[in-house]
């Protein structure tokens, strides 16, 4: 597999944990998952080594801090309107078999890879920095729909994601980060504008439940690249 893969991995892996040293506490959207929409069965085949484009995510609700944690922790709601932008940079193997990225920008970094399990099943894996724990995403997803100008996938997955709040330390507020753990189900689509170079528009929703606290989060994200 590795032979697949483009000369330049070594100097871009170099380049792609460099951007890790961007804070994010939202998992970011893993573009390694685009992969499924790359292998033999679409027609005209998608082949090339790399891709790249900007995305954004954002939190349409983030939960609130656990019921443990007492009346002097607030949730900072400032953290659900900020938009987390980056650049994502994508590498493929030639058969449609593998794929890593990763993406760094405001707000928001990690690596992420995504393995084909059986011919429409693929497993996806992503990790980013955090301020108390890492954040990180785990999906096993199924691609039910994969053509020359677009394709749709829907998933199952766990999310570890960070919530900023404000605490009450002594008279003075300061902001407290606490991990979450997300159960929930995910669907992604992409719509290729042109087969020439594989640009395209792609939108992702992840929507699931807190076990910590019973609180609903959808996140939302939006693409736009070589596919």
């Amino acid at each position: 597999m590795s032979r697949c893969l483009p000369n330049a991995v070594a100097p871009t892996l170099a380049i792609l944990l460099g951007l890790l040293a961007t804070t994010g506490c939202l998992g970011h959207a893993p573009m390694s998952e685009t992969v499924m929409f790359r292998d033999a069965s679409t027609t005209p085949r998608h082949t090339s080594a790399a891709g790249i484009g900007l995305t954004t995510t954002s939190a349409a609700h983030l939960p609130s801090p656990p019921a443990g944690t007492g009346d002097t922790r607030y949730l900072r709601a400032s953290d659900a309107d900020l938009p987390r932008i980056g650049t994502y940079i994508a590498l493929y193997d030639s058969e449609g078999a593998f794929a890593m990225s990763a993406t760094g920008g405001v707000l928001v970094a990690g690596i992420d890879a995504t393995l084909r399990l059986t011919p429409s099943v693929y497993a996806t894996g992503a990790f980013g920095p955090g301020e108390e724990s890492a954040t990180a995403q785990v999906y096993l997803q199924h691609r039910v729909l994969n053509g020359s100008s677009g394709g749709a996938a829907v998933a199952v997955g766990y999310r570890r994601e960070e919530v900023k709040t404000w605490a009450d330390e002594g008279g003075l507020f300061a902001t407290v980060a606490m991990p979450l753990d997300i159960v929930g189900l995910r669907t992604h689509g992409l719509l290729r504008l042109t087969d020439k170079n594989n640009i395209g528009l792609r939108v992702g929703v992840f929507g699931g439940v807190t076990r910590e606290t019973r609180d609903a989060v959808v996140t939302v994200s939006f693409t736009a690249g070589g596919f």
